[in-house]
């Protein structure tokens, strides 16, 4: 059992490692940047002035046409920025789940101690066989201490 315990540690370990991490969430992020640089053009712009020729200034504009599509340098941007924050990421998500762990863990030891304190509280032997009273004996007690009172008040009455 602590053999399959301390392999199972190591291979946390070396899953968890902050390179190989970094590669694994990588691998993801860069599956699906095709799907995202498909979804994310935007429009390459000319602008014409008022006689119909080409202009630089969007000021004089009279009229703007689409040439074309490309990649939207902000999505770009914001893939590499992904990239570079994988590792801060998984390890604030890593340590929020540690820490969930651990708080669980003093939960159930408390909850652990509250009961043996409350076992222990309770003069109640351990043993099945000198438990105390069956609920046999304490209902015949209970008949027998009535029968008696009844019989007491029936030779009062036939005194």
């Amino acid at each position: 059992a602590y053999k399959v315990k301390s392999d199972e540690v190591e291979f946390l370990d070396e899953t968890l490692a902050p390179a190989k991490l970094f590669e694994s969430l990588k691998a993801v992020v860069t599956k699906r940047w095709p799907e995202i640089m498909a979804k994310s053009k935007v429009p390459t712009l000319t602008y014409v002035d008022k006689a119909g020729q080409p202009t630089t200034s969007k000021s004089d504009a009279e009229n703007i046409n689409v040439t074309g599509w490309e990649l939207n340098p902000v999505v770009v941007e914001e893939f590499h920025q992904i990239i570079i924050d994988l590792l801060p990421i998984a390890t604030r998500v890593l340590s929020i789940a540690e820490n969930k762990a651990t708080a669980m863990h003093a939960k159930i030891e408390k909850k652990k101690e509250v009961a043996k304190a409350a076992d222990d509280a309770m003069p109640v032997d351990k043993d099945p066989a000198h438990a105390g009273p069956s609920t046999q004996s304490l209902v015949d007690k209970a008949v027998a201490g009535k029968v008696k009172s009844l019989q007491d008040q029936i030779k009062k009455v036939s005194v």
